[in-house]
């Protein structure tokens, strides 16, 4: 994708090493040398980093620095500063996209006031495609066929056939997800109820030691604010509660 987005001019052409790819773990940028082999493959070796932090990619980008993420590090960086969704329009190049990381993408963009185009070849794309002002699907072509009627025909074929294909993809995403979701819901549960405890316990000792009258009533309704919060931190770290 870098090789590949410096010789469309998406990143720098004279300057290559000005690329910044977040590692998987969104801990650093990583400043990659390009090297361009002979058979146009994009061999890359990182010998540069710089700390991800989400409010310093305006920064990076004004020094002239062309952002890259794939959708692996796009995800952990979520997780470790939020903020990373008000600055999408920073990153350049995006790789390696999951569907749900291109719709989610799509939705940030728009959210910013961003006027947003999608163009997809494949039922993974569908959801971006839809989630875009303007979305352009590519098909491929009708083979031989010479007149429109055989070409509309050839369509309507590959259109069906498409459907079913992105209909069954969709339904085993969805359990997946819903898999996925149900068993964070429980770790979540379990982690949240073992802090409530913590901090209720905290409150209590606080609050005793300083004489304080219904110290168990104030104690607990200061843990659970906490836990409000610590709810809502973790539904922000996960691309807001409806992404």
């Amino acid at each position: 994708a870098l090789y590949v987005s410096m010789k469309v001019g998406i990143t720098s052409k004279t300057d290559p090493s000005k690329a910044l790819l977040l590692d998987t773990g969104a801990q650093h940028w990583e400043q990659m040398r390009h090297k361009d082999s002979s058979n146009g493959t994009d061999d890359t070796t990182p010998f540069k980093r710089m700390p991800f932090v989400a409010a310093e990619m305006p920064k990076l980008r004004a020094e002239g620095y062309d952002l890259c993420a794939t959708g692996d590090a796009l995800r952990a960086a979520a997780v470790q500063d939020p903020k990373i969704w008000e600055h999408v329009e920073e990153i350049s190049v995006y790789a390696r996209m999951a569907p749900e990381d291109k719709e989610r993408v799509i939705r940030a963009l728009r959210e910013r006031g961003q006027h947003t185009l999608m163009c997809g070849d494949g039922a993974n794309d569908v959801g971006a495609l839809k989630q875009a002002h303007v979305g352009v699907a590519l098909l491929s072509g009708f083979g031989s066929a010479n007149t429109a009627k055989d070409g509309e025909k050839a369509l309507e074929e590959e259109s069906a056939e498409e459907r079913k294909k992105r209909q069954a993809q969709a339904k085993l995403r969805a359990v997946q997800k819903a898999g996925e979701a149900k068993a964070q819901a429980q770790k979540d549960k379990a982690e949240l109820q073992e802090l409530q405890k913590k901090w209720y316990e905290e409150e209590l000792a606080k609050l005793e030691a300083k004489g304080e009258q219904w110290a168990q009533f104030k104690a607990m309704k200061i843990a659970v604010g906490r836990l409000v919060e610590e709810q809502k931190k973790r539904v922000a770290a996960r691309g807001g509660a409806g992404g």
